[in-house]
Parts: C-alpha cells; structure tokens; sequence
C-alpha cells in the first residue's frame, strides 16, 4: 500500500465516519503523522513472517510480531493475550509510562 492509499483511507473511511474535520485540518494532522510514522512494505520482514504466525497468540497480529522479530523491539498493547508468549516483550501504557 502506497502513501495516497494511506491518505485516500484514513480520510474517506476511517476519519470520514467518526470526525467532523475539514480537509486542510485533516492534511495537516496527516503531514504530522507522516513524520512519526514509516510505512514498511510487507517483503521487508517476510523472512520473520513463520516465525511470528507460530509465535503470536493471535494471527492477526502475526505481521507485528514479524516486525519485532526483525528489529528486535518489544511491542506496545494493552492486549494481555500477547504476553503469552516470551520471545517479544510486550509493554502495556502502563509499562511504558513507568519507563518514563
């Protein structure tokens, strides 16, 4: 998924249904995302993609384990069925709050 798909969703579908916001707020909040934010193509941690589909507690969030197996960082949920599992550290808010 290209960068203008990520634009097109997040405002027709996603901001579209739950904020009334106008189109040069919206792009400018997007502008600012966009900064903190790397898309990374799914071929980039394919290699960790197995690895994670037997990892992850849930499949859905097989692509985030992938993530975290490649670069070697914990992931940020409050979803406790994640840390059923001990190969990726899983930090809620909280964690990451009393890290601060």
């Amino acid at each position: 998924m290209d960068a203008q798909s990520v634009d097109h969703i997040l405002k027709n579908v996603v901001l579209g249904k739950h904020f009334d916001i106008n189109n040069d707020s919206f792009d400018h909040y997007l502008n600012e995302l966009k900064d903190s934010i790397q898309l990374i193509k799914r071929i980039d941690y394919s290699d960790f993609l197995v690895d994670a589909m037997l990892l992850s507690p849930d499949e859905k969030d097989a692509d985030f384990f992938a993530l975290c197996l490649k670069n070697s960082c914990p992931i940020w949920s409050n979803d406790l069925t994640l840390k059923k599992q001990e190969k990726i550290k899983v930090l809620t808010t909280k964690e990451i709050i009393l890290l601060l």
